[in-house]
């Protein structure tokens, strides 16, 4: 059998994102969709839950965050933004460390945000990388300076948990695994099989996801700005979608559709 067909960078599945708004009667009042891209990790995960790997997970966990656009808050980031599958993380999760100045890092992506001491050491700011994926960095003044953009406010996730049912759970059993005290504890993950496709429906509540730090005068009320979304496999990001900012505060529910077909 001929191989010249073969093309080991595409994977034999595939994905379609849905993000609608929707006012407290569930009216849409705005909505994206597009296919999304499925991550290069995501061939390891398939790979350890087809061996059933000891302690493996399946499909787990939704993160949505507020660093996916451009400058321009209504255009999802590209590739030339750093919008590619070898991406394993979205651009708003930021590790908890603190680094100093002179720290070395193994590899930068364009598009990291990295948490940098301040010359006062009891403070730091967010950087975020603008030059292209590169090993053996070394951040410093001149770095910053030259291949960073400081950022104004703290990148923010919001981050559903779930396990699955091992049955269609579409208009009955929510799949949230949250005590009543989580902040995902009033939303709602459904899934469906239809042929050879998983259907995943997620509902973020009103009162949830609205967290975003702002300057006090820029809204009414707490509100985020999302634009960027993560379904995670076996604790890796499986497929990662950027879109324009979607506006969430305590009038406006989300509703995700995301479909991964094989």
């Amino acid at each position: 059998m001929s191989n010249e067909n073969y093309n080991s960078q595409n994977p034999v599945y595939e994905g379609h994102f849905k993000i609608e708004c929707l006012d407290k009667n569930n009216n849409i009042i705005d909505s994206f969709e597009d296919h999304n891209m499925i991550v290069l990790s995501a061939r390891r995960s398939m790979a350890e839950l087809f061996f059933n790997l000891e302690g493996a997970k399946f499909a787990h966990k939704l993160v949505l965050g507020t660093c996916g656009s451009k400058s321009e808050i209504f255009k999802g980031k590209d590739e030339t933004d750093g919008f590619v599958k070898e991406r394993t993380h979205l651009f708003s999760e930021v590790q908890d460390t603190i680094f100093a100045q002179g720290t070395l890092f193994e590899e930068m992506m364009k598009g990291d945000i990295i948490k940098v001491q301040d010359d006062d050491i009891t403070k730091f700011n967010y950087w975020q990388y603008n030059g292209e994926n590169v090993k053996n960095f070394v951040i410093d003044n001149t770095s910053l300076n030259d291949y960073f953009t400081k950022l104004e406010y703290a990148p923010y996730t919001y981050t559903i948990n779930f396990k699955l049912p091992q049955r269609d759970t579409i208009g009955s059993e929510n799949c949230v695994v949250a005590d009543r005290t989580s902040d995902a504890a009033n939303d709602t993950v459904q899934v469906q099989l239809k042929d050879t496709s998983v259907i995943f429906t997620f509902y973020v509540d009103v009162n949830n996801g609205n967290e975003q730090e702002h300057n006090d005068s820029e809204f009414d009320n707490p509100t985020s700005l999302f634009n960027e979304a993560g379904l995670y496999v076996n604790d890796r990001l499986f497929s990662f979608k950027t879109f324009g900012s979607k506006v969430k505060d305590e009038s406006v529910k989300l509703r995700i559709v995301w479909t991964i077909t094989f």
